[in-house]
């Protein structure tokens, strides 16, 4: 796994962003690569690479409906479905 330092170390967070982490690892801190959730994490995890990485590892085939979605009287991150259903 990739270790990275605090990211307020790093001027340029696209080049962070842009990086590739590998496979789904534990990270102890997530704002040390993602500052904020709803516009650094969510649309990192909604990219179809790492969407798949998400549904390797939980086993259900993802298929991306919309990020930031109301769902009900709650909000959802990632509003995905099963595909191949």
């Amino acid at each position: 796994m990739l270790k990275l330092e605090a990211s307020r170390n790093y001027p340029n967070l696209k080049n962070i962003m842009a990086k590739k982490l590998g496979r789904i690892g534990e990270i102890k801190n997530l704002r040390e690569i993602w500052v904020n959730e709803a516009s650094d994490f969510t649309k990192w995890l909604a990219e179809e690479e790492n969407l798949n990485l998400l549904s390797e590892a939980v086993g259900v085939d993802l298929e991306l409906i919309k990020t930031e979605a109301d769902v009900g009287r709650y909000s959802v991150d990632v509003l995905a479905k099963e595909s191949n259903t």
